[in-house]
């Protein structure tokens, strides 16, 4: 497979490429279309679930039902079980991420530091109680920082979004025009009907 073909997988080098054959255990020279095409939306299910993990919303990103990702994960199709797990801790960075942001402003409240420092060393540090914080300044109560987090992250989950909203759009073009070219033209059908609102795979 060349390095055009590869990058339709989402790989930018032949090296990115082996390591993923090495963990995963596939080949993807061996790919059939119907692998290639699978794998595409498996990448974009696990695009959306490293933002928002959940089943419902990755599988309506890669226009499939919940029941197709299940068994994607039951069998382990491609690799699903172990890309899916990366995901997650895609979306554990993430978090992690955000809260690093916050905790780099003068005003971050000592909740938060606590938070990291217990997140990356629990063996050393605990996350501060209202009595270890009883003769500071007044500050953010617990769900007040909490929404905090979640606004920051939503902001960047919007825009991560945007941008993949416009590779969901690439892909699935790609796709509905490679399956054009595999059959007849008095067979063809739309891959994703138009009129479909939750853009399930019409197969």
């Amino acid at each position: 497979m060349n390095i055009n073909e590869l990058k339709t997988l989402g790989f930018n080098s032949e090296n990115d490429a082996d390591a993923a054959e090495w963990a995963l255990g596939i080949r993807f020279s061996d790919f059939t279309s119907e692998d290639r095409r699978t794998w595409r939306l498996q990448e974009l299910c696990l695009k959306q679930y490293a933002l928002t993990p959940d089943y419902e919303r990755a599988a309506r990103r890669a226009g499939v039902t919940v029941g197709e990702v299940e068994a994607w994960e039951r069998h382990n199709v491609l690799g699903f079980v172990k890309r899916k797990e990366e995901a997650e801790l895609r979306f554990s960075d993430t978090i992690q991420v955000v809260l690093l942001e916050m905790a780099k402003k003068p005003d971050s409240p000592p909740l938060l530091l606590s938070w990291l420092l217990h997140m990356h060393m629990p063996e050393k540090f605990d996350v501060l109680t209202p009595e270890d914080m009883a003769d500071d300044p007044p500050g953010p109560t617990e769900a007040e920082i909490l929404q905090q987090v979640a606004e920051q992250y939503n902001r960047m989950v919007r825009e991560r979004e945007r941008l993949l909203d416009e590779e969901e759009l690439l892909v699935k073009s790609e796709i509905e025009d490679s399956v054009s070219a595999e059959i007849l033209p008095s067979e063809r059908v739309s891959y994703w009907p138009m009129d479909d609102p939750d853009r399930t795979r019409n197969n």
